[in-house]
């Protein structure tokens, strides 16, 4: 995992296909394997390892998580979300599922699904309350749907939480703007 951190891609992907080499039902191999081929753009190889990944452990959330994202990637959203809801159902951590809820929430987002956004999002809060991206994240959404005081409600949690980053204040100055309190949005974008 080293490797891939260091974004030294080919050392990684050559140390998980010598961990395959050595043990071809090492399901954790595959999935290393399928994340590297994942962050070199090689998709639908990716593809083929978390499926061999799956079928050494068919348990496994963070795998199916891991799928969802490359199938996301690849335009794939129904494939995205039936994997994603094998995945909140599978992982284990509050904080795993709560990143889990949040990618499907995203593409809900995308796909115009707003309602479902939110509903995935609000989940993702509950799970990580004290992550300020869902709630960030979730004011997108609000602000999207115009629902300005609530877009402005997350963002200020966000700000809360996480008050050294500057992307909350911009995009809180962005609903201040749409709401006509110019001298808030002022104060946002100085900050």
């Amino acid at each position: 995992m080293e490797h891939v951190r260091a974004e030294q891609f080919d050392c990684a992907l050559g140390a998980c296909s010598e961990a395959i080499r050595l043990d071809s039902r090492l399901a954790t191999a595959y999935a290393c394997r399928g994340g590297v081929l994942s962050n070199t753009g090689e998709f639908l190889k990716a593809l083929q390892d978390f499926d061999q990944a799956l079928s050494l452990q068919p348990e496994n959330g963070d795998f199916y998580y891991s799928r969802a994202q490359v199938h996301d990637r690849l335009g794939n959203t129904d494939l995205a979300l039936a994997d994603l809801a094998k995945a909140v159902a599978l992982i284990k951590s509050e904080f795993g599922r709560s990143v889990a809820f949040a990618l499907r929430a995203r593409i809900y987002q995308k796909s115009g699904k707003l309602d479902e956004s939110i509903k995935d999002y609000s989940e993702a809060i509950r799970l990580a309350p004290d992550f300020a991206y869902h709630h960030a994240n979730r004011a997108e959404v609000y602000f999207d749907k115009r629902e300005f005081e609530k877009a402005i409600a997350d963002y200020s949690e966000a700000i809360r939480l996480d008050p050294k980053n500057p992307y909350f204040r911009q995009d809180r100055a962005k609903v201040f703007h749409a709401v006509g309190r110019e001298d808030l949005a002022v104060q946002d974008e100085r900050e």
